[in-house]
């Protein structure tokens, strides 16, 4: 069976930002997309048009060393997807190891809207300070 076209466009999604093309990670945005981000870290918030998204995932990538995303399993539907994701940050000499869940909502072929939610929301906001 072959696989969902809005699971192939959020597996797209993790190969751009993986590959640090924010461009073409964005490109696959409507222009009105928003982003969620849980918490209360520096990094948490709500981001909205691509803009804002370009700005966020810019400050998301200087204030990590590195990031490897184990892109576990996408599921999807006409309307949504999940993907369920291990990843791991470091920073200088510190270490995140991380289990993330993405909610997207889709329509017409692009990312409407997208929720990050973290296993341990502690650890990540102890990991990005405000």
């Amino acid at each position: 069976m072959a696989e969902h076209p809005n699971a192939t466009l959020i597996r797209q999604w993790f190969a751009a930002l993986g590959g640090q093309d924010i461009d073409a990670a964005v490109g696959l945005m409507s222009d009105d997309a928003a982003v969620h981000i849980s918490g209360r870290g520096g990094l948490a918030g709500d981001f909205e048009g691509k803009d804002s998204i370009v700005a966020y995932l810019n400050r998301f990538g200087n204030a990590i060393d590195s990031i490897t995303d184990d892109l576990h399993s996408v599921l999807a539907d006409d309307e949504h997807a999940v993907a369920l994701n291990n990843s791991t940050v470091t920073r200088g000499d510190e270490t995140l190891h991380e289990n993330n869940i993405w909610v997207y909502h889709v329509a017409g072929g692009q990312i409407t809207e997208a929720w990050l939610s973290f296993r341990d929301q502690y650890k990540n906001d102890e990991f990005f300070p405000a």
